[in-house]
């Protein structure tokens, strides 16, 4: 389990949004960051529809391994509604500690505690010199703070590790695989999807599940707007709809194929057969749906 100073927690609002303070009211009540959402989704009339089967893996106790795609910025607050719908309490998301997922997740209280699992790019290393990257304004604010690349790299590790464990627990883990706002269909993946697969035994890959899903485009602003005007018990008159798309899912076992043993194959092999079926199965959709 991390440590309180092993990762950076900043709060990327000056002054906390009303949304979120619901959502800490909400989760305290239920004692559910999921179900909290659920209730928030279901007063604002946003509706999540899922296309594919969600029968495996969205009872609790499942041992699931969610990848998709990130390139509207706010995928997980109906993704954790939809998994609060089906009961599931146990869920988590590896994701930069300073992102606003992240914040907003953990702003939620101590029914958030334990959701967010941190790994952060070597680019806010502070042996490392400053470049100009979309990491730059957190680089600069953390200063001396910043781990060593060793820590930071160790920290990761640990965060990696912590995940397998819970996975093999029966949880269920959420997983962005190119670590940033971007669409999963045109940036690279990054290979810690692959390093996590590794930290699992060979029977282990027959209880885990992967599951890839995209959401269709939605505008972020008219999430957050019906959000926001629940925070201020207004009720609208009409539904917003989402559409959560569910693509190839199966165990590790079969998702990655038994005429490649998976301890012969290196993260970033991994992680490209994962990236080639998630291609395979959303890369179909029109251009619009992507961005």
């Amino acid at each position: 389990m991390e440590s309180k100073d092993e990762h950076f927690r900043d709060v990327p609002w000056s002054r906390e949004p009303r949304y979120v303070r619901r959502l800490r009211e909400d989760a305290t009540r239920v004692s559910s960051v999921p179900r909290a959402l659920y209730a928030q989704f279901r007063r604002a009339r946003i509706q999540v529809r899922i296309i594919g089967d969600v029968s495996v893996w969205s009872r609790p106790g499942q041992a699931c391994l969610l990848v998709g795609d990130h390139r509207d910025r706010f995928e997980l607050a109906p993704l954790f509604a939809m998994l609060g719908s089906c009961g599931r309490s146990d869920v988590h998301i590896i994701a930069k500690s300073y992102s606003m997922s992240a914040a907003i997740i953990r702003a939620a209280g101590r029914a958030a505690e334990g959701i967010v699992l941190p790994v952060d790019p070597g680019t806010l290393a502070g042996d490392r010199p400053i470049v100009l990257n979309r990491d730059l304004p957190q680089r600069v604010r953390l200063g001396r703070q910043a781990l060593t690349r060793a820590a930071l790299r160790e920290a990761n590790r640990r965060t990696i590790a912590r995940a397998a464990e819970l996975l093999v627990a029966g949880h269920l883990v959420t997983l962005f695989p190119c670590g940033a706002v971007t669409s999963a269909l045109r940036s690279p993946w990054r290979p810690g999807l692959g390093r996590l697969i590794k930290q699992l035994e060979p029977e282990q890959r027959i209880e885990v599940h992967i599951v890839l899903f995209r959401f269709d485009d939605f505008a972020p602003t008219r999430l957050v707007r019906r959000l926001l005007l629940d925070s201020h018990d207004v009720r609208p008159r009409r539904p917003l709809p989402l559409t959560l798309r569910i693509g190839a899912q199966g165990s590790v076992h079969e998702m990655l194929g038994a005429e490649a043993p998976i301890d012969l194959l290196t993260a970033e092999e991994i992680t490209e057969r994962l990236r080639r079926r998630y291609q395979g199965v959303f890369g179909r959709f029109q251009p619009g749906l992507d961005r």
